[in-house]
This record gives structure tokens, C-alpha cells and sequence, in this order.
């Protein structure tokens, strides 16, 4: 008789309905109206079937096998209105949502059912203001707040166990809440070469993975844990080095102030994190075209997870062919393979550790296009207003 390990299959299944109307109009006095609304419904299907057992003999492992569907309708109404008093632009905005979802947990033959009806409604003002006080534009200013929303991924909802190691698992919370964040921004663009950023963020009922020790098993959990405030600076610095060279330069300080409750954890600490860019745009005579940057990022702090500062290379070499109707190019990322995630987990009640993940980072893509239509930005503009994009961007891991 056989033996195998303990299997289990996992399938999901997710279904994204959405439709979008957008309407803008000019008025006088250089005034500018848009409106908009927007329906999306959701539905996915999440299977979780465990076995266990011989081979020949294998039986489901009820305390593992269940079914976990969920559903969602959100309906959102905006409306926008511009307008120019001389050197000096104002936008205000005001984004309404009503969100109603439900989950629905089956249960099997051991374990009962259980399921959860959710609805709320929220309100997102916006505000931007724009100065340009000489008309050589050498010097523009901007100020901007915005409230926005962040739901979890369909995958985070998903209760389910997945088995990483056998003392190391992660699972979804069907109870996670969407974040809320209110930014405030002020830019400052000098002679379109240098421009200053400086911000805040208020982030509340934020989300972070959770790890917990449950019988010598880590199990990785996102949960709702507290608040993050960031403030932060924002440099980039554009340079004509040679005619056929044209740099970019990026500094990014911040501050993240943390206030977290977790496993019976208290967390209100501050750090400062940092990141660099350098990227570089060739002119290799009139059909050739090279890039080459640079990405580095400083330590990185978490309720439960500190990462030491990594970076990494990519460069690109592109032709243009046919009249430039054309291109063949390559394109490589972390080239000397630098990309190596280190760190240390902490707040962990009876444990810590280190660790340190060497992925396979390094790529390299071979492309080639050809356009065959005059209208291919009006096209490409078109499918970047996506209906449905938000919500694919939440089919992603936990």
C-alpha cells in the first residue's frame, strides 16, 4: 500500500462584471464640468479540498475541506469641476461609493456554515490647486489633497489554509476591512528640471500581514491592525549630461510613524526610510535608443517584518524599424542578480528570526511591435480607462 503526503487543491474561480459613463462639458466663464458613475459586481468561488490518508485509501481531511464564496456590488457616483482665474488653476471633486458584499463560508459534513452581509458608504472629496506665476513657466506650484480607499485583494478574503512548509502556512481574513487614506501634497517644479515634493499621509484601519504561532505553526494572517502616518520629501532632478544623455535623479526620504495593535502587541514607533533612482535615456544615433538605471531602497520597517536595504539594475537597448512604425528591442532587470531580500521578524509572541530570499529576479524580455494604425494612441488611451481596472488590479496574492 502506498503512501503519499497530505494533497491538497485549491481552486478558485472570479467573475468581474463592471460598466462606466463619463460625461464632460465647458461653460463660461472658462469653467469645466465632468460627471460619471460606475457599477461593478463581483463574484468569486473559492474551493479548498485537502485529503488524507494512503493512496488507495484516501478520505477528505474535513478539517481543512470547505467552500468560501463571496460577492460584491459597488456603485460610485463623481462629479468634477475646473476652472482658470488667470495664473492661478483650482479642481474640486467629490467621489461617493456604496459598497454591499457577502460572504458565505458552506461548511462540509463536520463543520457548520457561516456568513457575513457588510454594507457602508463613503465619501471621497479631492482638491487641487495650481499657480504658475510667470509665463516661461520657470517656476510652477501645486497643492493637492485627495481621500482614497484600498480594498483587499479577492485572494486576502479567502479563509482558506495555504500550505507554504509544513510549519508554515498563511490563510485570508474574510473580515478585512478596506484602508483609508488623506494625502496632502505640495510640489514645486523649477524650469521643468527640478521638482520638490513634500507630503503627508494619514492611513487608517490599515491592513498588515500578521503572523502568529498556533501549536509550533507559523500562520500568516492579514489583518486590520492600526494606523501609519508618513511624512515625506520627494527630489527628482532631470539633466541634459550630453545631447545624446538625458538623466533622471531621485531621492525619497520619509518618516513612518506606526501605532499598531496586534496579538495582545502594542506598536507605536517612528522610523525613517529612504530610496534612490537613477535612470539614464541614450541617443545612439537616429534608429537606436539605450536605458540603464539604477533602484535602490534603505531599510524597510513593518509591524513584524524589518528588511534591509536593497537594489539592482536594468537596461534596455530598442531600434526603431519601418519609418518608426516599428520597434525590436531587449530589456534586462536586476542584471547582477543584487536584488537578495534580507531581514529579521520580530513581535512574534515566543519566537524570532532572520532570513534571507534570493528569488528569481533576474529577467529578460525580447519584444517587438508594429503598428498598423494611425489611431494606436487613441486606442491605447481607450483601453487604459478600463472599466474593470481597479478591481483586476485585486486579483493578486496574499
Amino acid at each position: 500500500m502506498g503512501l503519499r503526503a497530505h494533497q491538497g487543491d485549491l481552486p478558485r474561480t472570479i467573475d468581474i462584471f463592471s460598466a462606466r459613463a463619463d460625461y464632460s462639458f465647458s461653460l463660461k466663464n472658462n469653467y469645466k464640468l465632468s460627471a460619471g458613475l460606475k457599477s461593478s459586481f463581483i463574484k468569486t468561488d473559492n474551493q479548498a479540498n485537502y485529503f488524507s490518508g494512503a493512496a488507495e485509501l484516501e478520505q477528505p481531511d474535513y478539517n481543512r475541506t470547505n467552500a468560501f464564496l463571496y460577492r460584491e456590488n459597488i456603485n460610485a457616483l463623481y462629479v468634477e469641476g475646473y476652472r482658470e482665474f488667470g495664473k492661478l488653476g483650482v479642481k474640486v471633486g467629490l467621489r461617493t461609493e456604496h459598497t454591499s458584499s457577502k460572504g458565505h463560508q458552506l461548511g462540509n459534513i463536520q463543520k457548520s456554515d457561516s456568513s457575513f452581509v457588510r454594507n457602508y458608504f463613503n465619501a471621497f472629496p479631492s482638491f487641487f490647486l495650481s499657480y504658475k506665476p510667470d509665463s516661461t513657466n520657470q517656476n510652477q506650484f501645486f497643492l493637492s489633497y485627495g481621500k482614497r480607499i484600498n480594498r483587499p485583494a479577492y485572494d486576502q478574503l479567502n479563509p482558506f489554509l495555504m500550505v507554504v512548509q509544513k510549519y508554515n502556512q498563511e490563510s485570508g481574513n474574510p473580515f478585512l476591512s478596506p484602508e483609508f487614506t488623506n494625502n496632502i501634497q505640495l510640489t514645486h517644479v523649477f524650469k521643468d528640471k527640478l521638482t520638490t515634493n513634500v507630503y503627508y499621509s494619514f492611513m487608517s484601519n490599515t491592513s498588515s500581514p500578521v503572523i502568529k504561532a498556533i501549536n509550533d505553526v507559523y500562520i500568516k494572517r492579514p489583518e486590520n491592525v492600526g494606523s501609519v502616518i508618513i511624512t515625506g520629501l520627494m527630489l527628482s532632478y532631470n539633466q541634459d549630461i550630453f545631447k545624446w544623455w538625458n538623466a533622471d535623479f531621485t531621492v525619497n526620504p520619509e518618516r513612518v510613524h506606526l501605532q499598531s495593535e496586534f496579538n495582545g502587541i502594542t506598536v507605536d514607533t517612528a522610523v525613517v526610510m529612504q530610496s534612490f533612482n537613477w535612470y539614464n535615456r541614450f541617443s545612439l544615433g537616429k534608429t537606436w535608443s539605450a536605458e540603464l538605471a539604477f533602484d535602490w531602497g534603505g531599510r524597510n520597517y513593518s509591524n513584524q517584518v524589518t528588511t534591509f536595504g536593497i537594489g539592482g539594475i536594468r537596461a534596455g537597448v530598442k531600434k526603431q524599424l519601418f519609418s518608426g512604425n516599428g520597434s525590436i528591442g531587449v530589456n534586462g532587470s536586476d542584471l547582477f542578480y543584487s536584488a537578495i531580500r534580507k531581514g529579521s521578524i520580530h513581535n512574534v509572541v515566543g519566537s524570532s528570526a532572520t532570513f534571507r530570499n534570493r528569488q528569481d529576479t533576474r529577467t529578460v524580455i525580447f519584444s517587438f511591435s508594429y503598428r498598423i494604425s494611425k489611431n494606436a494612441k487613441n486606442n491605447k488611451r481607450l483601453r487604459d480607462r478600463n472599466g474593470a481596472w481597479d478591481e483586476q488590479n485585486r486579483i493578486k496574492g496574499l
